[in-house]
């Protein structure tokens, strides 16, 4: 809230039970409820006038305020960021083409990591399921580097 906010504040109090403001008093309100809305400073106010006839300290409105702000979060919960998130049930495109992308990149570099594990290994290549797998994705310009980075086709 900024200091002319206040002011209107402490001139409606002033106007409901016959205050005298002054800038030591604004400065002190600024202090202890600035951090406050001034929409809902007002609100807190009008809404202490109307349920009594107490002298208004700073710690009503921020008592009413803080309520109200309570009141807002129950009658329209936000979830939180991490919940907007598609889950692994939910149709969403973009996590369709993310596992996409990310399966043909885990097929690429299996591609190139596995043929040579199995000859370092003195096993035999891969089975012929997972061969098949490599020549659907590799396609015809498949280029293999070896481990010393020459290019291999």
């Amino acid at each position: 809230m900024k200091d002319y906010e206040m002011v209107e504040v402490l001139t409606k109090c002033a106007l409901f039970d016959g205050r005298t403001p002054t800038e030591t008093e604004t400065a002190l309100w600024m202090e202890t409820i600035g951090d406050l809305d001034h929409q809902d400073a007002m609100a807190a106010v009008s809404l202490h006038y109307r349920e009594n006839t107490d002298y208004i300290r700073p710690g009503h409105i921020f008592k009413l305020v803080k309520q109200m702000q309570a009141s807002r979060r129950r009658e329209q919960p936000q979830p939180h960021p991490v919940r907007k998130l598609p889950s692994r049930f939910e149709q969403d495109a973009n996590r369709e083409v993310g596992m996409a992308r990310g399966g043909a990149q885990v097929r690429e570099v299996l591609a190139q990591v596995l043929p040579r594990l199995a000859a370092k290994s003195g096993r035999p290549e891969l089975p012929s399921a997972i061969q098949q797998l490599r020549e659907i994705t590799a396609g015809p310009d498949w280029v293999d580097a070896d481990m010393n980075g020459e290019v291999r086709r």
